[in-house]
């Protein structure tokens, strides 16, 4: 076979799918007057149509009487559900796409895709229903749109989808004869769409040309739309299709030009989002050179084994070289781009170009682009003439860059170097001249000799300066700089940073550690966007000078994460963090730097809530500063102090107070007992004792950090502020509102002329001092204060955080006891979002807002409202007894037997008194549950015997005996335990337990003494 087998590949490849009737017409268009190529062609389809498809092909007699009448197929004219065939456009493999008419409920022109007939055996159909389920999770401008799916009536499925009237990419472009850039842009969306649909958990699996149509957009742009996801693989576990999608044994998916390598090898493999990014290569590919990476000549007749070789095997030429081999076979334009230079094509996409193609096209597919989003990227940096990822950033290429994209300023300092030079050559030649050439060396020698001495002797008193200058610097108190009187100081430090750039430029390492140091006083001081500048500096200079993955850039890299996270600039901080700690791991700079890193990271992933991550740093850090320093140090005490916190948010009080307390110990033993280290470890073993229910001793080591505090730190220091307000919420906490009030206000005086309007220690400090005026009866003043601080959460741009959504239900509660039972369920629904109320921080909002529905009578709500905070949060005891009362309320009997058999599951055996409690009761409000009474009982009886040594909550306990009792038919032990409950100091039980005694007294026909309970009761 001779001719040109590329050409010879790409039209074969475009008819071989079509009908017979239609090949004639393609093959007149494609071959023209070259008889020997349509000859050639005519020899393939005859070869193919020999070949058949008996694979996919249904046993004879298969097809039923009643589908006998539809087994020709549609054909325009016909009529498929609500839609009028009027024109086939195209056919594929399996199915038959028609232009048709949609007549209602609206009137348009749609594209209606069928299987053909004869072509829907089972895994047809199943590949036909993935493409109709993947197209209808996607919504993107670059995607076709799904409008409607079904079945005709012999039981074909269709869907209905968006009529693109474009022509394929490579063609579109060819036709505008669009530049490079323009083909680029291009590029970019449809990278965009893919990664649209890689994010809904669908890989396309057959990215090609033909599959991609450029049309043009209301605008009058071009708007490229990614179309037939017929081959499509979820990447996620959603189910696209009922039918079973299975790819066969050495059953090649996708066209073999554009398919990715582990798409050939055929084994079981599997196939991710990366295949997508190889396909999208070859296009890139295509579109700058006008023609795919392997020449199809090595492997049109050579069968399947060659074409996974040369897929898998055989490296591709650069795109640049492809070029350079058209230009050297006499081809003066190329790819239709009569008007640019080919010699100039070249040089473009000789590097970045190459670099990016290159990428993709990678055999190892954890070498590619990790994402089309970042390919998208990578093509956007070239286009903007910014550092691409594809390739090492040596020095040379950034300084490249840099003079592309300042091309006027080099040529100016071009033109000054060059003037310089000359100057230079004209002084040299005259000193050549002189007569006392001799002399004038041995004058120069000399003052060579003396220049060095003096250079030494400028270098002693610079490292001695730079000495001075970090000692200083180190020494600032923060007390000072925070404080009113810290203008002179703050002005000092801004001019220190100021002159740095041009007092040090050509001392580079040490301007990096003075801009790093200068970072960390700023942040000391509050000044996060000097710092968060400073640290940029310095990371900028360390790249540059030691490179990217050095141990100083690491160190920079932490500091800048630092400096974000004080800042609440979460999103940047993450990776910079991360980043440093993959460093540090990597090039071994030592562990104590990554026990460093590893506690950063940790405290930054307490801060965001996830805990499990950062107990696990938390650990490691330990574990390598314990090995490193003994387990009795400073740094061994703070990451104790870090995991105690972690211990705390996740409710394991007992062990929180324990490392918190041992901290503490180590400050105290290594530290002078009036250094602020150990004020902070008072605060932190405060809080963890407080969380054990401890509040009197809690409140004793609070007073005692505020105490020093006030011993060794100005009047008017933060700190300061921050104990009154910790002092005066413990206060509150126990009930003495009268003795709160005076810390709490004074602590809200200073922060008011400290800090920010938004500050997080502020709020804290607005919002117990309305917690501290409710408890006082003071409705009015305490709504008032909730308000401000919500809107101050607002203003953050916080409004989901715990802290934000404790305001919100702190201001219900206010509104609820000034019965403005509507105004607190409206503020409920405002804060409640939709994407919040599927998070479990809702839950307690949720269980608000049920209460409130439950008091103004709308049950249906309040239980629906119950129900879904008890599923945000099913492990809450607290829940229980709310969603079982409204679901009886309510009458639901089919929801409430599931539920009560649900927790009883899980808790049956629980020890918790609580959880024994509640499980109890909630299934003892109905007559029946379903569920074994016993175990009930002895749910109660958990209550009311491990519960007896607290007073507060057993009268609550002794109700849910009386309950159980009277349930069991036990009336007479039921009197007894609901009495016992009335005679206690708990009016929130006696409730209650009048209605249990006035039912059990029914039961013993005593009604004179059931009417009395009932009274009571109300």
């Amino acid at each position: 076979m001779t001719g040109n087998r590329q050409r010879d590949f790409e039209v074969f490849t475009e008819i071989v799918h079509l009908p017979n009737e239609e090949r004639d017409a393609l093959l007149e268009r494609a071959c023209a007057d070259d008889e020997e190529l349509r000859r050639r062609i005519e020899a393939l389809l005859r070869s193919n149509d020999r070949a058949g498809e008996f694979l996919e092909e249904p046993p004879a007699g298969w097809i039923s009487e009643g589908r006998a009448k539809v087994a020709a197929g549609e054909k325009p004219g016909d009529r498929v559900d609500r839609y009028k065939l009027l024109q086939q456009i195209g056919e594929g493999g399996c199915g038959v796409v028609f232009v048709a008419e949609q007549e209602e409920p609206i009137r348009r022109r749609v594209a209606l895709k069928v299987v053909k007939p004869g072509m829907d055996t089972k895994s047809v159909i199943a590949r036909f229903e993935a493409e109709r389920q993947a197209l209808a999770l996607m919504d993107h401008p670059n995607i076709a749109h799904v409008f409607d799916a079904g079945a005709t009536e012999g039981g074909r499925p269709y869907f209905v989808m968006e009529l693109v009237p474009g022509i394929k990419i490579t063609e579109y472009c060819e036709e505008k004869s669009l530049t490079t850039r323009e083909r680029l842009e291009l590029f970019i969306k449809v990278c965009e769409a893919v990664q649209h649909a890689h994010q809904k958990g669908i890989i396309h699996r057959d990215i090609k040309p033909s599959n991609i149509l450029v049309t043009t957009g209301a605008d009058g742009t071009a708007l490229p739309k990614v179309i037939d996801f017929g081959i499509a693989k979820a990447t996620t576990n959603q189910r696209l299709t009922e039918k079973t999608l299975f790819t066969g044994f050495e059953m090649l998916i996708g066209t073999p030009a554009y398919m990715s390598p582990e798409q050939a090898v055929l084994t079981g493999a599997d196939v991710d989002t990366r295949t997508d990014i190889y396909s999208l290569g070859v296009l890139l590919y295509e579109l700058l050179t006008g023609s795919t990476p392997f020449d199809s000549r090595e492997v049109l007749n050579a069968g399947l084994d060659e074409i996974r070789r040369v897929i898998t095997c055989e490296e591709p030429v650069r795109p640049s070289t492809r070029l350079k081999t058209a230009l050297a076979a006499g081809r003066t334009t190329v790819s239709h781009r009569p008007q640019v230079d080919p010699a100039k094509l070249i040089n473009d996409i000789r590097d970045d170009l190459d670099w990016i193609v290159m990428k993709t096209l990678e055999k190892d597919r954890a070498r590619r682009y990790a994402t089309a989003h970042g390919l998208a990227m990578d093509v956007q940096r070239y286009l903007a003439g910014e550092i691409i990822s594809a390739r090492s950033p040596s020095r040379l290429y950034k300084f490249k860059k840099v003079v592309l994209r300042n091309k006027l300023l080099f040529w100016g300092i071009s033109l000054i170097a060059a003037l310089f030079v000359a100057s230079l050559i004209i002084v040299s030649a005259s000193l050549a001249n002189e007569r006392q050439a001799h002399r004038e060396a041995q004058n120069a020698l000399l003052k060579a000799e003396s220049g060095e001495r003096k250079a030494r002797s400028e270098a002693a008193k610079s490292q001695l300066v730079t000495g001075f200058l970090k000692e200083m610097l180190q020494s600032v108190d923060p007390s000072i700089a925070r404080g009113q009187d810290a203008t002179m100081l703050r002005a000092i430090l801004d001019r220190t940073a100021e002159r740095l750039g041009h007092k040090l430029t050509n001392q580079p390492e040490i301007e990096a550690d003075l801009r790093g140091l200068l970072g960390r006083v700023y942040l000391e001081i509050g000044d996060f966007d000097r710092a968060e500048e400073m640290q940029r500096a310095a990371l900028a200079i360390n790249q540059k000078v030691y490179g990217p993955d050095s141990p100083a850039a690491a160190g920079s890299l932490n500091d800048l994460g630092l400096a974000l996270f004080r800042h609440g600039k979460w999103s940047g901080a993450e990776g910079f963090l991360e980043q440093a700690l993959a460093i540090r791991r990597h090039s071994g700079t030592g562990n104590a730097e990554i026990a460093d890193s590893l506690h950063n990271l940790a405290e930054f992933y307490t801060q965001q809530g996830r805990i499990a991550e950062a107990e696990a740093l938390s650990r490691e850090a330990l574990e390598i500063r314990t090995r490193l320093f003994t387990s009795e140090s400073l740094q061994v005490a703070q990451s104790l102090r870090n995991l105690g916190i972690i211990f705390g948010d996740q409710g394991r009080w007992d062990q929180a107070d324990a490392t918190e307390r041992k901290a503490l110990e180590i400050r105290r033993k290594l530290l002078k007992a009036d250094d602020p280290r150990v004020a902070m470890s008072l605060t932190d073993a405060a809080w963890a004792t407080g969380g054990t229910g401890n509040l009197k001793e809690a409140e004793l080591l609070e007073r005692e950090a505020l105490d020093l505090r006030r011993k060794i730190l100005r009047a008017d220091h933060p700190d300061i502020a921050k104990s009154l307000y910790l002092v005066g919420d413990r206060l509150r906490q126990r009930g003495k509102t009268a003795e709160a009030y005076p810390f709490l206000n004074e602590a809200l005086a200073m922060q008011r002329k400290q800090l920010a309007g938004d500050n997080p220690n502020l709020l804290d400090t607005l919002h117990s001092l309305a917690e501290t005026m409710e408890a006082d009866g003071k409705l009015a003043e305490s709504e008032k204060m909730h308000r401000e601080a919500l809107a101050l959460w607002r203003k953050r741009g916080e409004s989901e955080y715990p802290q934000a959504l404790s305001e919100l239900g702190s201001l219900s509660h206010v509104l609820m006891a000034q019965k403005k039972l509507g105004e607190a369920q409206r503020e409920l629904e405002e804060g409640l979002s939709p994407e919040l109320i599927r998070k479990p921080l809702s839950a307690d909002l949720l269980s608000l807002k049920a209460g409130i529905e439950a008091r103004r009578g709308e049950w249906l709500k309040a239980a629906a409202d119950a129900s879904r905070a008890f599923e945000n949060q099913p492990l809450s005891s607290g829940r229980y007894g709310m969603v079982a009362a409204l679901l009886v309320k309510t009458k639901d009997h089919s929801a409430y037997e599931p539920f009560c058999n649900r927790i009883l599951a899980t808790f049956g055996d629980t020890t918790n008194i609580f959880v024994a409690d509640q499980v109890a009761k909630a299934c003892l409000f109905a007559p029946s549950s379903g569920v074994d009474l016993t175990i009930l009982s002895r749910l109660a009886d958990t209550a009311v015997t491990r519960g007896a040594g607290n007073k507060g909550a057993l009268p609550f306990f002794e109700v849910c005996k009386a309950l159980s009792e009277y349930r069991l038919g036990r009336f007479n032990e039921a009197v007894a335990w609901a009495n016992r409950s009335v005679d206690s100091r708990r009016k929130e039980a006696q409730g209650p337990a009048y209605g249990v005694l006035a039912m059990a007294y029914w039961q013993l026909d005593k009604q004179d003494e059931a009417q009395a309970m009932i009274a009571k009761g109300n």
